[in-house]
């Protein structure tokens, strides 16, 4: 089973802080664009993670920037989701998400957006524990090893990426 995407990343590097600086630079975090084939295994989880920093590293840094990726199901659905670091009206910094889902034969196409004004990152359970924990803002840790929460103003959890 495979899953295309396609990452197209425009902004500039937040690298500079420190709990972005030290994770690396790779292909996402810095500004152009990178095509992927992301697969349900190892090589795709290190995509992923990368994918997860840019979106932490921008939110932290509240660097303005946007992160388009294209996904087609191993169901063959394609679907494209868009991820803009903006200030709102009210000047609160917040992240926009759009998702649209083609449709199938046997599956309906949507729109679906909302906007997170609060990004957390988790720790991944390991063994048989099953609590997640929350990471610091300052701790220094490369994304395979978080999984981010985004959530409305009210503190609502909207996803989970």
């Amino acid at each position: 089973m495979a899953i295309l995407a396609v990452v197209m990343v425009q902004g500039s590097s937040v690298l500079g802080h420190a709990a972005c600086s030290q994770v690396g630079e790779n292909e996402v975090t810095k500004s152009g664009q990178a095509n992927y084939i992301v697969r349900i295994d190892k090589d795709g989880e290190t995509k992923n993670a990368e994918i997860r920093e840019f979106i932490w590293c921008h939110w932290h840094e509240k660097q303005p920037g946007s992160l388009s990726v294209g996904w087609i199901s191993p169901g063959g659905q394609v679907s494209r989701n868009s991820f803009v670091f903006v200030s709102d009206e009210d000047g609160l910094w917040s992240l926009q998400v759009g998702i649209d889902r083609e449709p199938r034969a046997k599956t309906r196409g949507d729109h679906v957006e909302y906007q997170a004004y609060i990004l957390e990152r988790i720790q991944i359970p390991h063994g048989p524990q099953t609590d997640t924990a929350l990471i610091a803002n300052e701790a220094i840790m490369t994304g395979d090893r978080y999984r981010l929460v985004l959530r409305n103003k009210a503190g609502k959890k909207l996803a989970k990426i």
